[in-house]
C-alpha cells in the first residue's frame, strides 16, 4: 500500500477516534454518570474530570480533530501526487472520506452507544488531555479572562434537565416497571390542574341536606363511596361533606348534615402539588372545585391522587383513572407494539415500526425540534434529532 494512502486513512481514523469521543461524551446520561462517580468507577471519575472542564475536553479533541484533519489533507495531496495525477483534485475524494468516515459515521455509532463509547476511550483521551495542558489551560485562562470583562457570572457545575431525570429513571430495567410508572406519574403532577383530575359532579354521589342517615344507607348499598357531598337545594351548592367513619355513632333518624364537616373549597386552575401540601397542612381528605362562576364543578380527593401516582384504586368510581393520562419522555427506538402494551393503546403499527417511524410517517418528513403532531388522543412531540430519525420525544394525552 502506498504510503501516504496509509496515512490519508489513519489520519481519517484518528479525527474519527476524537469525534466519536466528543459525541460520546456530551451524549453520556449524566444521572447515570454521577451515579457511576458516586460508586468510584474509575473511567467514570476520569469523564467526569472531562465533563466538569469543558475546556480540556472540548480543547483536546479540537486540537486532535483539526490536527488529523491537516495532516490527513496534505497525504492526500502527495498521495495524488505519487500516483501521477494533478494534487488539486485530492478533494474531490478527501471531503467525502473525512465527512462520511470522519465525522457522520463515527458520531451516529457514538449516539447510539454513548456509555460504551466514553468508558472505552475515555483512558486515551485523558492523558491526552494531560499533554495537552498547557495548551488548553493557556487558552481556558484567556476565555476566562474574557468572561470576567464582560461581567458574566459563572455557571452552576451541574444541571439536570427534567426530560434527563425522567429518562434516567424510565429506562427499561427488569423488574422496575411499577416503579418507573410511578415516577413517570410523580413529574406530571406539576403540570396538572385541580379541574383535569377532579370527579364532575355529574357523576359524584350527593344527598341534599334534609336527607337522613337511613335515607344515606340505602344509597350507599346501591353504590358505595367513602364520602358523600351535601348540597343544599341546588346540586352546584354543596354545604357540607359527610366522611363514613364519622356517621357510625348517628342514630337512623338523624340528618347527615349535623355530623358532617364544611367543605373545603379551591379553585379548578389550583396545582396539584400545592393541593398535596394543602392537604398535609389542613388535614382535610376531600376538596370541592369550584368554577370561575363560584359554583362547585367536581371534587377531588387525596386517595385520587395517591391511585393516580401508585396506579391503586383506593375505591370504585366512574371517573377514568388517572393512570390513563400520559405524560412521558421516551426513545425514539420504543417499538410501537410495545407502547401500545404499555400504555394500553392502539396506534398503527407495521412490522418492526417504532415510535420515531411512526411519527415521520404522520408528518411525512423529519421534523424540526419541538414540533408536534397529533395521533389519536396523543400527541408526541420531537425533542432530539438525529440526522435519520427521532432519538427522543415526548408524549402526552389531551382532551379531546
Amino acid at each position: 500500500m502506498n504510503k501516504f494512502l496509509f496515512l490519508t486513512l489513519l489520519s481519517v481514523a484518528i479525527q474519527a477516534l476524537f469525534a466519536f469521543f466528543e459525541m460520546a461524551c456530551v451524549s453520556f446520561n449524566r444521572v447515570r454518570l454521577q451515579y457511576y462517580v458516586s460508586i468510584g468507577t474509575k473511567r467514570a471519575i476520569w469523564l467526569n474530570y472531562l465533563l466538569m472542564r469543558p475546556s480540556r475536553l472540548f480543547g483536546t479533541t479540537l486540537v486532535g480533530i483539526t490536527t488529523s484533519l491537516m495532516f490527513g489533507s496534505e497525504c492526500s495531496r502527495h498521495f495524488y501526487e505519487s500516483m501521477n495525477l494533478d494534487p488539486d483534485w485530492a478533494p474531490l475524494t478527501q471531503v467525502p472520506l473525512v465527512v462520511i468516515f470522519g465525522e457522520l459515521a463515527p458520531m451516529f455509532a457514538a449516539r447510539r452507544h454513548p456509555e460504551q463509547s466514553a468508558m472505552v476511550c475515555v483512558p486515551l483521551m485523558i492523558f491526552i488531555a494531560k499533554i495537552l495542558t498547557p495548551i488548553t489551560w493557556t487558552f481556558d485562562a484567556m476565555s476566562h479572562f474574557v468572561h470576567r470583562l464582560m461581567g458574566k457570572k459563572k455557571e452552576v457545575p451541574l444541571f439536570l434537565s427534567r426530560e434527563e431525570v425522567k429518562m434516567a429513571f424510565e429506562e427499561q430495567d427488569e423488574g422496575k416497571d411499577e416503579f418507573n410508572a410511578a415516577v413517570g406519574q410523580i413529574f406530571q403532577l406539576k403540570n396538572l390542574t385541580a379541574g383535569q383530575l377532579m370527579i364532575p359532579l355529574a357523576k359524584v354521589q350527593m344527598v341534599p341536606s334534609h336527607s337522613t342517615l337511613s335515607e344515606v344507607r340505602h344509597l350507599l348499598s346501591v353504590h358505595y363511596s367513602p364520602m358523600i357531598p351535601i348540597y343544599h337545594r341546588f346540586p352546584h351548592n354543596i354545604v357540607a361533606i359527610a366522611q363514613l367513619r364519622e356517621l357510625l355513632p348517628v342514630e337512623e333518624t338523624k340528618r347527615v348534615i349535623d355530623s358532617a364537616r364544611s367543605p373545603w373549597f379551591v379553585t379548578r386552575d389550583t396545582s396539584v402539588l400545592q393541593l398535596l401540601q394543602q392537604f398535609r397542612r389542613n388535614n382535610q381528605s376531600v376538596a370541592v372545585i369550584l368554577d370561575p362562576s363560584g359554583q362547585a364543578a367536581g371534587v377531588l380527593t387525596l386517595d385520587q391522587i395517591l391511585s393516580g401516582i401508585f396506579g391503586e384504586k383506593i375505591y370504585e368510581s366512574d371517573t377514568t383513572p388517572m393512570s390513563n393520562y400520559i405524560d412521558r419522555t421516551l426513545s425514539g427506538d420504543m417499538s410501537v407494539s410495545e407502547f401500545n402494551k404499555q400504555f394500553d393503546r392502539k396506534l398503527p403499527e407495521g412490522e418492526g415500526d417504532t415510535l420515531s417511524d411512526l411519527i415521520m410517517k404522520e408528518f411525512g418528513y423529519l421534523p424540526v425540534r419541538g414540533e408536534s403532531i397529533h395521533i389519536d388522543d396523543l400527541e408526541f412531540t420531537a425533542d432530539d434529532l438525529t440526522l435519520l430519525g427521532i432519538k427522543t420525544l415526548s408524549v402526552h394525552s389531551f382532551s379531546e
